[in-house]
C-alpha cells in the first residue's frame, strides 16, 4: 500500500475518527460571537495545536479572531469586521 496525501480536513477527521478526542462544536463556535474554549475542557490537545486547528478552519468559515487566554482561547467568527487586536491596538 502506498503512502496516501491527505487534505487537512480528511486527516483531521481520520484522527477523530480513531482516537478518544471528540468532535468539536464548530458550528455553535462559529456563530459570531466570541466564546471562551478552555484547554482540557472543550479542547484535549495542545494549545499551539487547537491554534492551528482554527486557523484550517477559516478555510470553511471564513476569517476568526484568536486571543490566547491563560486556560485557552478566546475565538470569534469575523463578519467583515477588523482582527481584534488591529482594532484595538494600532493607530492609523
Amino acid at each position: 500500500m502506498m503512502a496516501k496525501q491527505l487534505t487537512n480536513e480528511e486527516a483531521e477527521e481520520m484522527m477523530l475518527a480513531n482516537s478518544h478526542h471528540r468532535k468539536y462544536p464548530w458550528d455553535k463556535w462559529m456563530d459570531g460571537n466570541w466564546w471562551h474554549v478552555q484547554e482540557d475542557i472543550d479542547f484535549a490537545i495542545k494549545k499551539k495545536s487547537f491554534r492551528n486547528m482554527v486557523y484550517r478552519k477559516q478555510d470553511e468559515f471564513g476569517r476568526i479572531d484568536t486571543v490566547e487566554m491563560p486556560d485557552g482561547f478566546l475565538i470569534k467568527r469575523l463578519d467583515g469586521e477588523p482582527n481584534y487586536w488591529v482594532k484595538h491596538h494600532l493607530k492609523d
